[in-house]
């Protein structure tokens, strides 16, 4: 499992970014939390909202798991398609992730937007 967090600023004690599409950062992080790189958004600006974009940089990085602040609708739609399980975390970066590899089975559906 890779896990990727919307950010705002390029490093894990950053908050999670509200809006995923518009986030300025991915950063990736293995299945055991650790920190593995940034990935810049280059879609932020003016790549459209439906979230195709960074569904593809998403899919292309291997990442499973997204973490942002909040998911519309159609967004929610399009990075299922990519096959990526959509969590909301709060706070910061680092806490998002942990929030996450506390879950009782990491590898159960993680989803936890109502649909």
């Amino acid at each position: 499992m890779k896990i990727a967090v919307a950010a705002l600023a390029d490093t894990p004690g950053t908050r999670v970014s509200s809006n995923p599409a518009r986030a300025p950062y991915f950063l990736l992080f293995d299945e055991q939390g650790g920190f593995i790189e940034v990935v810049k958004n280059p879609f932020r600006w003016g790549g459209g909202t439906k979230g195709y974009g960074i569904g593809s940089i998403l899919r292309d990085n291997m990442v499973d798991t997204l973490i942002a602040g909040k998911f519309r609708k159609e967004l929610q739609e399009t990075l299922r398609n990519y096959g990526l399980t959509l969590m909301e975390g709060k706070g910061t970066i680092m806490k998002s992730v942990e929030d996450l590899m506390s879950m009782a089975d990491v590898d159960a559906e993680l989803d936890t937007i109502k649909s």
